[in-house]
This record gives C-alpha cells, structure tokens and sequence, in this order.
C-alpha cells in the first residue's frame, strides 16, 4: 500500500498563458508546453499567505516538502504525456513530412543491442516531444501573442510594443499533489475550484487558470517489476541532487539516490543525460533565487551491478516521495524501469492536440483581419518547412549556388510584381535555356525542382521557391530549423 496520497488535477486554461523557459528580459522569449509544478507551487503558497495560514503551517507544508506539486503535463484522451526518453534516436537520412513530429520507429540507445543493431546507420536524439503511455505524440499548440506595456493612467504606452509565445486557451493539462492524506487536502483546496494567475503578463489578459479535481485517475506510465542487475530510470521532471558525503550540489547521478547501494554503478553508455541551470525568481521576495543545477526532463540514467539484484518493487516504493531536493516544487520526479527503456525498437503515432473554442468567435472588423493575419502566417510557416524539405533532396544535384541566386531573384520580383504574369512558366523557360550552359547544370535536378514547384498553388509558388532556392544555396545539411 502507498504511503502517500495522491490527487490528480485538470488544468484548464481560459486565455492564453506564457510560462517562459528563462527569466531573461532580453531576446526572443519562449515558453513552456507545460505548467511547471512550481509555478503551481507558488500559487498554492501565495494563497495560503493571503488565507490566514500561520506561518509555521505555510512553512511545514510549502517550504519543508510535505506536499510535492507534480508539473501539469499535456494530456490526450484521459493519458498523461511524459517527455521521450534521451535514449531514443532516429535515422539521421531520414526525410519527414512537412509539419510532423518525428519519425515513427525510434531505437532505444539505453540498450546495447539497440546500439549495436545501428552501426553504419547515422542516428540523431529524437528531442524535446511528449509522448502518452501508449506512445502517440501530444503536440501542444501555441502561438504569438502581441501585447503592449500600460501606462499608470491605464493606457497604452507608445512604443512599447512587445509580443510573446503563448500556449492557445481551450489547452487541458494534467497535474497531481503527493503527500499526506491531511497536508493533500488543504493544498488541493487552495488550488482547486478557482481561477488562478499563472506565468507572465497577467495584466495584459495572459495567464488565467482554472484547476479542479479528477474524478478518475489519468493512465500513466507503468513502472518495471521483477529483480534485475540493470535498472534505468527515466526523469519525468528535473532533479536537483546532492553528494551525501560532501554536501555539494552534483551533476554526476549515483546510485544512492535512488535507493540502491554502494555496489551499483552509473552505466555511462546507457545513459543519456542534459543539463540545466536554473534561477528562479521568488515574487514574494523580489528577487532571483539561488542559482540551481539539474538533470533536465528526459534524462536515462542507468545503474548496473555485476554481482548483486535488486527487485523493482522496492525502487518503486523509494522514489514513489521523490528524489534529491526541492521536491515540493516539483523536482525530483522519476519512472523506474518503464517499458519504453526496456524494448529497442518503438514505433510511435501521431496525436495532435487542438483545444477547444471557449466561446463564440467575434464577428467584427478587426476579428476577421487578425484572423487573416494568422492565416497568412501560418501558410509562410508551412511553406517554409516545405521548401526545407524539397531542399534536402536537391542539395546533393551539384548545382551551383549562382544558379540558384538566379532562380532566388526571380520568385522575389514575381511576389512584388503587379501583372501576375505565371513564374512557373518563367522557371521552364529558364531551365531550357541554353546559356552558358545551363540546361547541362540542371539535368539531374530539373525534374524534381518542377515537380515541388507544381505541387504548389500559383499564388503561393514565388514565396516557396524563394525559400528553396535561399535553402539550396547554404552547404548541404544545413538546416536552421
């Protein structure tokens, strides 16, 4: 029986939220696919203070880690979604269609025999995605939002324009508090049932939250069972470790930490390990906190032992309250031994999540203007990605970059022309030209470059192929996506 209680949470977000990856002020902003358990933490605190609570209470349950503060994670159809594994790769060749995820067959590199069975075979980390138990990609949509900075009069400030990553409103999210059946309680109800402000710009209409309870609990990722001399351990969110001998915070994952004795040892080549540095900063305060380091979300770590077992069951109930530190923010979050490190080849599905409309859509002016707006980028964005593609398979023709320049310039004077005269035609005739040789130089790669060409609408041919031809002229696998 567990020793602890555990309560899941929807999130549900009613407008758009930021929740940005760093505290940086300068540079493009970006923005989390999840909330983090420790801006719920700081809710849940920040409440607590306004409540009443004596500070010995908020103390006890807030800052000593009687209740952790699981993060909010995209959901689908009922599952959670945890971040892939470091260990599973892809084919490095491998050519994906426009707009998708990633590939559909992974190698999981924790095991040996996925590493071996890849040899000649280029392979690359398959990154930052989330995945359900059932292995289908949750893909949280978010877009860009433009904001203005207001004025003590409750204005507008002229020129201070500024826009910022947003996850869309109508997004579900799944969280959970573990803890003491009684310490549960009085957290959950000061998260629930009540719209929270969450993330940056809450003054601008960004950041409002509504959390309740779920009846039933979400279908999570099951842990391994059995004894085995070879455990890993996927870290579903960052972890914060310390020596226990030195005190000092450490990178290096040992095996005590995670409930195992001094004969096991870290298994380098099993492991797939990213870091992060972390400076919070704490508004009750007015300032950053400590700067932290931590195994980022996603990490493998793997321990083996030669002489001696260990059951799974016991790692489970060890790591069920957390492991390292700042546990009721959120840290300290780990699998052990699920499914996924355990097989060396998946094959994983697409899902994708659109949240739902809120409300009905106005019908002014502005309304449809914006709306066009967003159409129109999201059609540069996708050609974009195709142009990206269709580069990759003639890059390797041997046409010069000179060539390319040629057909650069003519797609950017056809998207500005005003007669509307077809620059597929014009891209033909080029093509057939005999001067200084060129219909030789675009043998092997007229065929293909018309065949992308005439995939595309008339109207959105010149931006597609000056995205191609700027694509093709950088070296070969370059890509700045």
């Amino acid at each position: 029986m567990s020793r602890f209680h555990r309560i899941e949470l929807d999130l549900e977000l009613l407008t758009d939220v930021c929740l940005s990856t760093s505290n940086r002020t300068l540079g493009e902003a970006q923005t989390h696919a999840f909330v983090p358990g420790r801006t719920l933490w700081g809710a849940a605190a920040s409440a607590a203070y306004r409540s009443g609570m004596s500070d010995q209470e908020a103390f006890r349950l807030f800052h000593r880690g009687a209740v952790r503060v699981l993060d909010a994670v995209p959901m689908a159809d009922g599952a959670r979604a945890y971040p892939a594994p470091r260990s599973w790769h892809e084919p490095k060749a491998r050519v994906k269609p426009a707009g998708a995820a990633a590939s559909d067959q992974v190698y999981n590199f924790a095991l040996e025999a996925a590493r071996n069975g890849q040899e000649g075979v280029q392979c690359k980390p398959l990154g930052d995605h989330w995945v359900t138990p059932d292995r289908r990609y949750v893909e949280v949509t978010s877009t860009y939002s433009l904001r203005t900075a207001i004025g003590s009069a409750g204005r507008a400030r002229e020129g201070l324009l500024f826009g910022l990553p947003v996850i869309l409103a109508g997004t579900k999210l799944a969280g959970a508090l573990i803890g003491l059946k009684s310490d549960v309680e009085q957290v959950a109800a000061l998260l629930t049932d009540r719209e929270l402000y969450l993330g940056r710009s809450r003054n601008t209409e960004l950041g409002l939250v509504r959390a309740s309870r779920r009846d039933g609990g979400f279908r999570s990722l099951a842990h391994g069972q059995g004894r085995v001399t070879s455990v890993s351990f996927l870290c579903v969110s960052r972890c914060i470790l310390r020596r226990p001998d030195t005190g000092e915070p450490t990178l290096i994952p040992f095996p005590e930490a995670f409930g195992l004795d001094s004969f096991w040892t870290n298994d380098e080549a099993s492991s797939f390990v990213r870091t992060v540095r972390v400076t919070h900063f704490n508004s009750k305060r007015c300032r950053p906190e400590r700067e932290r380091y931590a195994l980022e979300r996603g990490s493998v770590l793997t321990f083996s032992s030669g002489s001696s077992d260990v059951d799974l069951g016991a790692l489970v109930d060890f790591v069920e309250g957390g492991v390292g530190e700042h546990l009721g923010e959120g840290y300290g979050d780990v699998v052990v031994a699920p499914e996924w490190l355990t097989v060396g080849n998946l094959t994983l599905a697409a899902e994708s999540q659109t949240p739902a409309s809120s409300g009905k859509a106005p019908s002014d002016e502005l309304y449809a203007w914006a709306c066009q707006r967003a159409g129109q980028r999201r059609l540069a964005v996708d050609l974009y990605e195709s142009a990206c593609d269709a580069a990759r398979g003639l890059q390797s023709n041997g046409v010069p970059a000179a060539q390319w320049g040629t057909l650069h310039r003519m797609a950017r004077q056809a998207r500005f022309r005003a007669d509307g005269s077809p620059l597929l035609q014009e891209v033909q005739e080029y093509l057939k030209s005999g001067k200084r040789g060129i219909a030789s130089v675009w043998r092997s790669a007229r065929k293909p470059l018309l065949e992308a060409c005439e995939k595309r609408k008339s109207e959105e041919l010149p931006l597609f192929l000056e995205h191609l031809a700027s694509a093709c002229m950088r070296p070969a696998g370059g890509d700045d996506r």
